[in-house]
């Protein structure tokens, strides 16, 4: 049950990543089990003004270490810069990076391609024209979007949905309509 989660996500400012398992039955009659570990990891933007720390030269080493000791199956990008998807894609040979929107607040997902069977990616609007990227609703800040995708787990052919998301953090209105309207229709959906 979906719906009493969605109140909740509403009021967050943060970043989310929905999994969404669909499993397949095995010729034993039981369902195919595994763990993911999945993450939402909002790396913030790669911005001049942030100096010392918040430097992106210095907090990129940071992100590294953490998806690496944590060993995550898929991870969820949001604020991803021209400048950091190359340096992270570079760096993690061990995923592959589905399609996302380039430049400024980018969005993609990482998955582990020993584990995983990319079957359908792509992106949709946070506004009532889901495909209409240009349109700002709710008083966003900003346009907001975000990106699907469908894997195959390759042990056992359970599917996977990923849906990614990075809610506008001035206007409640718009956190509010775009999971009511957008997000939750997708969650019905899949």
């Amino acid at each position: 049950m979906i719906d009493p989660f969605i109140p909740h996500m509403m009021k967050r400012t943060l970043p989310v990543l929905l999994v969404l398992l669909f499993g397949c039955e095995t010729g034993g009659g039981g369902r195919q089990s595994s763990t993911l570990h999945v993450a939402s990891y909002n790396l913030r933007f790669d911005i001049a003004k942030d100096e010392g720390d918040n430097a992106w030269e210095v907090r990129r080493d940071r992100v590294l270490k953490v998806i690496r000791k944590s060993a995550f199956d898929l991870i969820g990008f949001q604020e991803m810069t021209d400048t950091m998807f190359p340096y992270l894609r570079d760096r993690l040979p061990e995923f592959r990076f589905s399609k996302g929107r380039q430049g400024c607040g980018s969005k993609t997902i990482a998955y582990r391609p020993e584990k995983f069977d990319l079957v359908e990616d792509g992106e949709f609007a946070i506004s009532t024209t889901p495909d209409d990227f240009e349109r700002k609703e709710w008083g966003c800040s900003s346009v907001r979007f975000g990106q699907f995708a469908l894997f195959r787990v390759k042990a056992g052919g359970r599917l996977v949905r990923v849906i990614n998301v990075h809610p506008d953090w001035l206007q409640q209105e718009s956190r509010t309509e775009g999971m009511k309207q957008v997000l939750l229709k997708r969650v019905r959906e899949a």
